[in-house]
């Protein structure tokens, strides 16, 4: 007995001294992650994820604020695969995309749905949405020393597309005598690197190539780099920047537009037994030469680490700039927002790890618990998220996120 409890001793020592360094790096390794973010600014998820929802459409138009429902969507697809020692050169590259989306219905709606209208009163309903789609090639080349480390990302971001509403509207009119009036128009921007017309359709079905060649024209660059610098032992600093060296540019716009009106009285239902048919029509337009640039975030970021070799606690915290659609021909897309992070991580050797953390990053609060199983030749991290474009909206369920990676390497 006495000889076990030395040969234990023995193992958990050796274990000790070497489990950091054996899991909490790897020399090569490929990673695949997705996070992904919705939200809204109105109703509580959680009210729905039931086993029996109930659809309260008095409730709904009583929690829907004046500027309307607000959909949000994030996502952040990436691939990754580096040569990452601890010390030596880095080399790696990465494929990824990038979606930001918003969708936009007007307070009216609800109202209409959930508290009805006046007779002769005008119910008139709006709707926007914007989209930006990137698609990304990364290279990564740098140095990994004890005491720093310094990594440069350039990449060509491929324009996948822009989308954006000019118009989007429905009047409803309940008369007195018991007709009911719906007219519909909608008109969506959507911003192209080809031609959307079907003779050009047909090429493209011939012969994608063509696709690829005109989403390479209309490609831009970033640059990225990060740096990292050991200040104290238990003190690390990193600053990252990413800039968009040549915007990306859509040279086609390519309208579309859609209509519908319905007109109906109930007493000539009544009398005729018959209900009459709607007229709609929609309209896909050639695409129109145009000239429109945009461009991922532009970002700067300054993160410190609080004792991040320590197998069981670790704290960070971080704070920067972000800068949507800049140097985009249209002074009045450019947005400034500050970004930060807040978080700490406890765990056991960096094998089994908690993340628990709180940031604004995108214009999105996220608040959010993660699990990492670390075994060094496969990683696993699972993550769930309270997330929304408003901060008190981020506590109140009003968006969910997850994050999944897998990471294989030695």
């Amino acid at each position: 007995m006495k000889k076990f409890f030395i040969s234990l001793f023995l193992i958990v020592s050796i274990f000790k001294l070497s489990a950091t360094n054996f899991f909490s790096s790897r020399f090569f390794e490929i990673k695949a992650e997705v996070p992904a973010y919705v939200s809204n600014n109105s109703l509580k998820i959680t009210d729905y994820l039931v086993s029996s929802p109930v659809l309260d459409l008095q409730s709904i138009a009583l929690q829907v604020p004046i500027e309307g429902l607000n959909l949000d969507l994030n996502l952040y697809p990436k691939v990754t695969i580096q040569f990452n020692p601890q010390k030596g050169p880095v080399i790696g590259a990465a494929v990824g995309v990038d979606l930001y989306g918003n969708v936009n219905i007007s307070q009216s709606l609800f109202t209409f749905l959930g508290l009805g209208n006046t007779l002769n009163q005008d119910i008139n309903v709006s709707a926007s949405t914007d989209f930006d789609v990137f698609s990304y090639v990364s290279l990564y080349a740098g140095y990994n020393s004890e005491k720093f480390s310094v990594v440069f990302k350039p990449s060509l971001v491929i324009p996948v597309l822009h989308m954006s509403t000019g118009y989007a509207g429905v009047t409803v009119q309940n008369a007195a005598s018991g007709g009911i009036d719906i007219k519909a128009n909608a008109s969506v921007n959507v911003f192209t690197s080809f031609t959307a017309t079907q003779e050009t359709l047909k090429l493209i079905s011939q012969n994608p190539f063509i696709l690829y060649s005109d989403a390479i024209d209309s490609s831009g660059i970033d640059l990225a780099a990060e740096f990292r610098y050991s200040i104290l032992s238990f003190l690390d600093l990193t600053a990252k920047v990413r800039v968009p060296i040549i915007p990306c540019k859509l040279d086609y716009l390519a309208p579309l537009t859609g209509s519908f009106n319905f007109s109906l009285n109930i007493s000539s239902i009544l009398a005729n037994n018959t209900i009459p048919s709607p007229t709609y029509g929609y309209n896909i337009s050639n695409g129109l030469v145009w000239f429109y640039q945009f461009s991922r975030p532009l970002k700067l970021f300054l993160r410190a680490d609080l004792l991040p070799n320590n197998d069981f606690l670790s704290a960070f915290a971080g704070a920067g700039l972000g800068v949507k659609h800049p140097f985009s021909g249209d002074s009045s897309e450019v947005v400034f927002y500050p970004e930060y992070i807040l978080g700490a991580k406890v765990g056991i050797y960096s094998i089994l790890m908690t993340t628990l953390s709180t940031e604004y990053t995108d214009q999105l609060f996220i608040h959010q618990l993660m699990v990492t199983l670390n075994l060094r030749f496969l990683q696993v991290d699972v993550g769930a998220a309270l997330s929304a474009k408003n901060f008190f909206d981020s506590f109140n369920v009003k968006g969910l996120g997850v994050y999944a990676a897998a990471t294989i390497g030695f």
